[in-house]
């Protein structure tokens, strides 16, 4: 399976009605969520480390153990935007818990897929054992595996 896929059972539950909130904000989620205290793991100076609030139950074609999102506490879009002190810490955090078996993956900034338009990127931990088979039908939102 060459292709990146992931899937979110929460989709109909929670992400969209989340999404819809964001949306009709006037400021960044992520600037302004009130949820980031409770949901921090750690933090550097400039980076937070968070539980995310919706997480992907399949990730390339296997279960995620632990999904984490690395969000600067500075509102940029792009890492491009970061200074060299945040580039250091972001990679210092990204490097902590890839040898703890993490995948690192964050959307560039025009990608259609990125939700907020605030830099983030995902720590994924997933199961060590592929899936043999994976049926997805998106309506009314069914997930079969082995």
């Amino acid at each position: 399976m060459g292709e990146m896929h992931h899937y979110r059972t929460t989709y109909k539950q929670g992400y969209k009605k989340l999404k819809k909130r964001d949306d009709s904000q006037d400021s960044c989620t992520y600037c302004s969520d009130p949820t980031f205290e409770e949901r921090t793991v750690e933090q550097t100076n400039a980076m937070r480390l968070i539980h995310i609030r919706t997480k992907y139950d399949i990730f390339e074609g296997r279960k995620v153990e632990s999904h984490y999102m690395i969000v600067p506490k500075r509102h940029v879009e792009s890492i491009s935007q970061f200074t060299d002190a945040e580039k250091i810490e972001m990679m210092s955090l990204i490097g902590k818990y890839e040898i703890k078996g993490y995948n690192t993956y964050a959307r560039g900034v025009k990608s259609i897929s990125r939700s907020v338009a605030h830099q983030h990127t995902h720590l994924i931990k997933l199961q060590e054992k592929r899936t043999k088979f994976l049926l997805y039908i998106a309506k009314p939102y069914h997930l079969i595996q082995r």
